[in-house]
């Protein structure tokens, strides 16, 4: 008869998960969606909610279109905490400079130039193709802003047909194609003379521009009083040399000589919103992300930190502020900013910023401060961005109308504190860019990014509740590891991920050994416990009270059998960080992307067989059009091929499963033989369907595991099953002996006797010890 079930267990363990993982969960979701002080130097500076993905990633054209003048209402002045006035000669902070009083009726404007087109910079000719460039950008008469910036030696498809753009202008929803009407990156938006705003970003008509192009990435916009007299200059120039993926954009706002000294504040855009690439496992991956560091009074050496919790890029209106009527007086319909630097967390721990930047998953678009650059100084010392006093998130209606209203292209926006150009000393408003690959084997070959601590943002986490759960240092070691496989040892990443895992699992082989040897020995112990468990269940089966009292009094008994099944469970508490850590570290590693498996032995059979063409994608052995799957999909993402790595996963399992089950150790009810078959399927179907779109390099790591988990535990099984049958073979001979009474040691014939229950039962076992012995004695006289 199957033993009774502790209903009082199966009460209280679910009742314990539960609380453990709500807590878990509801500590790591406060710890994402709040900003609060924080004593510690890790901040989250910017939490916006999930959101929907943008579809579209082909930068539409831009034809002038007619727009409406609107004044933009002044932005209230904010000193972020810690961060240092600026020192540079040419740019002094005035916070307590009287502002120039122009005479009554003094209005500011900027004048206006006919637009015919702007010459782009670098080029998207790739090397193999005899280019030299990493970057080619493309203007626009908004702002003098980025119109299309796009790499020439990264592409979006393996077939390497379509260079990969990471920044375009982003129209407003419902705009017809071509409309001025948006988000351009690195727009120029306004700059504050005297506190009144000049708008700097779109003209009144679609003829005109606020820029002049000098020549080919060098602008200028001149702002006028009433009578038309030149008060202030703005000049930028972007520079962008062979070889690089930064881009210095000079800019200078200068008082004519002989003019006013004036306040100035120079308000400008950031990144806008990158491509968000395939919709795949994890969803969208971009990210609003902060490098900031300790102010130098705690006497700390002043290096860069990025947050690690990644906040969610795209984000519901609510988040950002009221929807409702968009923001009065707007140039474009927007919702409310929000402000993202400084925030509660960087003020209480006095944190200075160092950049700010917008990734998806294998790209990154920041802003940083511009310096000379020194390699040879430490990443991140005395590299505050001072010209930024405040970094808003701006959001416009997304351009995709597929999508609702609700959702927006973001953008953000930077504004400096007031400054004071003296006449004939322009002010330096100057900021690095940098635009290419999240990898820090690229960013640290880039001088000023390197020298901004740039390379901290690369991490490996999903980000949302199990984001704490993602160790780093796992993450970054199994990355080093699998680097250093693929550069010195085998030459290619596929191969590296399989010498990943017997890298793995040869380390954790001492504890699998010991854990599945015990578990094999518990087991066995387990099977001799199980009749009588049924001679309790079958005597107290009418006594429900009893039958409880009986199977504890079972179980402490041994106790050591029940406490080896739980230590069993070791090796799977060891490998989950693993697991998790390699998951998100092949899903975001740059160094994957786009890579072959094998040699691209299957490129090499067939060109345009996609079967493991890009480790970072799913394996495609069979291509098929994009599709999506009711319910499915929302998790998995589009579907567009039939993958064959996830099959060969659930073969595996089931392998595992049927014939590697570890023998059962008490009889089952129906109820829980029934569980133990749902569970089964479960395993086998279940895993494998949420491995279904997941990069081929993860679902290669688990099909390998698998593989040699299967030759690994079969392998310790006959090792135990040998060691385990010497045991009772020596446990036989023992009982033996003591059975004779003769030639045992002292130490079997104490136990023969058993433990005396006190003196005078030691006396009593002595005097017949000593009375068998006489009678021996006697019966050998005789013979």
């Amino acid at each position: 008869m199957a033993k009774e079930p502790n209903r009082l267990l199966r009460v209280i363990v679910p009742l314990v998960v539960f609380v453990v993982c709500g807590g878990i969960i509801f500590y790591s979701v406060m710890r994402n969606s709040t900003a609060k002080p924080a004593p510690a130097p890790v901040v989250d500076a910017a939490k916006p909610d999930a959101a929907k993905p943008i579809a579209s990633t082909t930068p539409p054209a831009t034809v002038p279109a007619t727009t409406t003048p609107t004044t933009t209402p002044p932005t209230p002045s904010a000193t972020a905490a810690g961060v240092p006035a600026p020192t540079t000669p040419s740019m002094s902070a005035a916070p307590a400079a009287p502002v120039p009083t122009p005479p009554p009726g003094t209005t500011y404007s900027a004048k206006t130039y006919a637009y015919t087109g702007y010459d782009p910079i670098g080029s998207v000719t790739p090397k193999d193709k005899g280019g030299t460039f990493e970057l080619e950008v493309r203007f626009s008469p908004v702002g003098a802003g980025i119109e299309r910036l796009a790499l020439a030696n990264h592409f979006e498809d393996v077939a390497k047909t379509t260079p990969e753009v990471l920044q375009f202008f982003r129209p407003v929803r419902g705009e017809p194609l071509g409309t001025r009407r948006g988000l351009a990156a690195f727009a120029a938006e306004k700059v504050e003379l005297n506190e009144q705003p000049v708008l700097l970003w779109l003209t009144p008509d679609e003829k005109t521009t606020f820029w002049k192009q000098v020549s080919p990435g060098k602008f200028e916009a001149t702002i006028v009083d009433g009578s038309g007299a030149e008060v202030l200059k703005v000049t930028r120039t972007w520079e962008l040399k062979p070889g690089s993926y930064e881009v210095a954009l000079h800019q200078e706002i200068e008082v004519p000589s002989g003019g006013a000294a004036a306040n100035v504040r120079w308000s400008q855009f950031g990144p806008v919103s990158p491509p968000v690439g395939a919709m795949r496992y994890g969803g969208d991956a971009r990210r609003v992300r902060f490098g900031f560091m300790l102010p130098s009074t705690i006497g700390q050496a002043q290096t860069v930190t990025a947050n690690d919790r990644a906040a969610s890029f795209m984000t519901h209106p609510d988040a950002i502020g009221t929807k409702a009527g968009d923001v009065p007086n707007a140039v474009i319909p927007r919702w409310n900013v929000k402000t993202l630097w400084p925030n509660a967390d960087s003020t209480g721990s006095k944190l200075v910023l160092s950049w700010t930047a917008m990734t998806n998953r294998y790209y990154t678009v920041a802003m940083y401060p511009l310096a000379a650059a020194n390699p040879a100084a430490q990443p991140g010392m005395d590299r505050p961005f001072t010209l930024a006093e405040k970094v808003d998130r701006l959001a416009i209606p997304t351009a995709d109308a597929t999508w609702e209203k609700t959702y927006a292209d973001v953008a953000l926006r930077l504004t400096t504190p007031v400054l004071k150009p003296e006449p004939g000393k322009p002010a330096d408003v100057s900021m690095g860019i940098y635009a290419g690959p999240t990898s820090p084997h690229v960013i640290d070959t880039q001088p000023t990014a390197f020298g901004a601590g740039l390379a901290q943002i690369v991490i490996y986490t999903f980000g949302g509740p199990c984001s704490f759960c993602t160790f780093q240092i796992v993450s970054q070691t199994l990355h080093d590891v699998l680097e250093f496989l693929q550069g010195h040892v085998v030459f290619d990443w596929a191969i590296s991920i399989m010498l990943l895992v017997v890298c793995v699992r040869t380390i954790l082989h001492p504890v699998t050994r010991w854990s599945q040897r015990r578990m094999y020995f518990v087991s066995k112990e387990m099977a001799k416990i199980a009749p009588k468990m049924k001679l309790i269940q079958d005597k107290y089966k009418d006594d429900p009270v009893k039958l409880r009292e009986e199977q504890g009094r079972m179980m402490a008994e041994h106790s050591g059998a029940y406490m080896g099944m739980a230590l069993g469970c070791i090796p799977a508490f060891l490998q989950t960080p693993v697991w998790i850590g390699l998951s998100a570290m092949i899903g975001f590693a740059f160094e994957l992307h786009h890579q072959p498996a094998f040699f691209g032995i299957f490129q090499r059979i067939s060109p345009s067989w996609t079967f493991l063409s890009d480790l970072s994608a799913p394996d495609r052995f069979i291509p098929l059009p994009a599709f999506n799957i009711p319910l499915l999909s929302g998790f998995l993402g589009t579907i567009d091929g039939i993958n064959l790595l996830p099959l060969v996963l659930g073969v595996v399992f089931f392998i595992q499963q049927k014939y590697l089950q570890p023998p059962q150790a008490t009889t089952m009810t129906p109820e829980q033989e029934q569980q133990q078959k749902i569970m089964k399927v479960m395993t086998v179907v279940m895993f494998p369907l949420m491995m279904y779109n997941a990069p081929a390099g993860l679902a290669l790591y688990f099909t390998t595991n698998s593989t040699l988990g299967i030759i690994e535990s079969k392998w310790i099984r006959r090792k135990a099953e040998e060691e385990y049958k010497e045991i009772e073979a020596v446990k036989a001979a023992k009982m033996a002996t003591r059975a004779s009474g003769v030639g045992g040691s002292m130490w079997d014939r104490k136990e023969k006797i058993g433990k005396p229950q006190g003196f005078m039962a030691k006396l009593r076992a002595m005097a017949e010890e000593a009375q068998k012995q006489r009678e021996l004695a006697a019966k050998r006289k005789k013979k």
